[in-house]
């Protein structure tokens, strides 16, 4: 029985629309990458910034997120990677 959800099974019209070109793909890849590296800067950016961190509760208000009786911040690690800091 064939899957009523793939392309196949939606008509010629819509898989003709569900093939794209080489010049497309990479289009849509460069427009990815573009993206990806704005949200990394934006990510690094922040991490140089030592924020604090916060449980926002239900209601909207925050409430910070305490360590061993400290505020928590995220720093990168020697690996790069987010971690908690005290």
């Amino acid at each position: 029985m064939a899957n009523p959800d793939s392309p196949s099974a939606l008509g010629p019209i819509v898989r003709e629309r569900l093939r794209m070109t080489v010049d497309e793909v990479q289009a849509y890849r460069s427009a990815y990458s573009q993206n990806l590296v704005a949200w990394s800067n934006r990510v690094r950016q922040c991490m140089d910034e030592k924020p604090r961190m916060y449980v926002l509760r239900s209601d909207g208000a925050q409430l910070p997120v305490f360590f061993n009786g400290q505020e928590g911040t995220l720093v990168r690690n020697a690996s790069g990677q987010a971690v908690c800091s005290n």
